[in-house]
């Protein structure tokens, strides 16, 4: 034990304050097996040293406080008390640093993951010493692991439900969250799952107010499954936010869904967790399912699933009923989705004003994107003309379609009854049309069945577009739609 917190019987109480690097720094502690570990990124306020900002953390989330009491005398600190036992400062940064902290176990209830986040997230962020401070890492042993039950279901009942597989799971927080009608919170539910989303959900603020009770929500909801699923063909869900004043309340909720054949998860809280199944050991415990939401649309897609993988969830809330399509036409996200699995690319917006604004008025807005090896614009189709990006044909393996004319490529279909303009190169098509796009003829020196089918399709497409083609099979999406899907565009 450490001299300076060993209990000692025979030596008398000592009022006064101590600075807490002397109990509750010790580097050279050994960590254990069992020992809960945690890394703070820390911001000490001007004059205090690190180790003293660090050893507060670890003092204040366990058994210290910022004086001397005489209770300390009648226990021992050593075998409870959390240890900063490491300090590094953070690179690049200025006055900020990386604390470990070791916790025993024997400090926090068993299956209760509460109280743990209770000690380790409580009442230090608010601590005088520190100017800033934020839990980076969480180091949780088996041992403390297998006290806990763990999800009902996990990812795989989860999919097995929805019988979605090998990509994200695709969702949409309903908006605005407060203010809707039950009807009308319905209608936005039926329309987001009608357009290619596999559930939707309610915001943790929406219970059972006066302009939208509870059970006259369930009942919406329910109307928008069953028919979204009638007409998709696919199997769709909402997640219930089944919170209440009382107990007795929610279970008469359970009790009202539990009496139909609907899809709902109750979800006690809105939580989302990221669990990092290569370090830890999670004890075979069912896998929880990282959520991805809160500002992100379609374009966050290719940064999203490289983060994340197939096990995630992505929540379009704004980006689906933000759209200028509207549900009904923004997301055929799940094939969107897949694309971007094969389609990996740095994504940085891209503008040239200065070359396009010439080429571009009379439109009715512009929205540029980067592509792999060449550009993309887009404009909206509402009875306007229209403009297209193809991404890189090489990409597409299209190149060798490509017809020279001036000294340069060039690429295009044609629309039928419709007239053309294109310029560009090999890295950026640009293809002008009025009206919607109805049907394309080719350019390839194919006849016009060879795009009626899915067989046409995969034969000129080649490798690459067989997966899309299947796609789109999968998610009944219409070869007009998938054309759009390869010219890459805002959905």
């Amino acid at each position: 034990m450490s001299p300076q917190t060993e209990t000692k019987a025979n030596v008398g109480f000592k009022a006064g304050v101590k600075d807490y690097k002397l109990t509750y720094y010790t580097p050279e502690y050994e960590t254990k097996d069992t020992d809960i570990l945690a890394a703070f990124r820390v911001t000490p306020q001007p004059g205090v040293p690190p180790e003293e900002a660090g050893a507060a953390v670890a003092a204040e989330s366990s058994t210290g406080t910022w004086t001397t009491v005489w209770t300390d005398g009648l226990t021992s600190l050593d075998r409870y008390k959390g240890r900063c036992y490491h300090i590094e400062p953070v690179v690049g940064e200025d006055n900020q640093y990386i604390a470990y902290v070791a916790y025993p176990l024997d400090l926090f209830e068993e299956g209760f993951v509460t109280n743990m986040f209770t000690s380790i997230v409580g009442n230090i962020f608010g601590f005088k010493a520190l100017r800033a401070l934020r839990l980076e890492d969480l180091r949780i042993p088996p041992t403390y692991s297998k006290t806990f039950q763990g999800p009902p279901h996990g990812i795989q009942v989860e999919r097995d439900k929805l019988n979605k597989y090998d990509r994200p799971l695709l969702g949409c927080t309903i908006k605005p969250k407060l203010g809707l009608s039950a009807k009308n919170y319905g209608r936005a539910c039926y329309e987001c799952l009608r357009g290619g989303l596999d559930f939707t959900k309610d915001d943790e603020n929406v219970n059972s107010q006066p302009f939208m009770r509870w059970r006259d929500r369930f009942v919406f909801c329910a109307e928008a499954i069953y028919k979204s699923q009638a007409e998709t063909g696919e199997i769709k869900g909402h997640y219930l936010n089944a919170t209440a004043g009382d107990s007795p309340q929610i279970l008469v909720w359970l009790i009202i869904a539990a009496t139909t054949a609907y899809f709902f998860t109750f979800t006690e809280q809105c939580m989302q967790l990221l669990i990092d199944r290569k370090i830890m050991d999670w004890v075979s415990m069912p896998g929880v399912i990282p959520v991805a939401s809160g500002g992100i649309h379609v374009w966050h897609m290719p940064a999203l699933t490289e983060i994340f993988g197939d096990d995630s969830v992505l929540q379009f809330g704004g980006g689906t009923l933000g759209h200028p399509w509207a549900c009904k036409w923004s997301p055929e996200l799940a094939a969107a989705c897949e694309i971007w699995k094969v389609i990996k690319f740095e994504f940085e917006p891209y503008l040239q004003k200065k070359y396009y604004e010439p080429r571009c008025r009379g439109f009715e807005s512009l929205l540029a994107h980067s592509l792999p090896k060449g550009k993309g614009l887009y404009f909206p189709p509402e009875g306007r003309k229209t403009m297209i990006g193809i991404a890189d044909v090489k990409l597409l393996n299209l190149e060798k379609y490509m017809k020279k004319k001036g000294g340069r490529k060039f690429f295009g279909f044609m629309v039928k009854e419709e007239k053309e303009e294109n310029w560009g190169s090999v890295e950026f098509q640009v293809f002008s049309f009025t009206n919607k796009i109805r049907r394309l003829a080719s350019h390839l020196e194919l006849h016009k069945k060879d795009f009626s089918s899915e067989r046409g399709l995969r034969r000129l497409l080649g490798k690459r577009q067989r997966l899309l083609a299947y796609l789109a099979k999968k998610n009944r999406v219409r070869y007009k739609k998938l054309i759009s899907q390869l010219d890459i565009r805002e959905w």
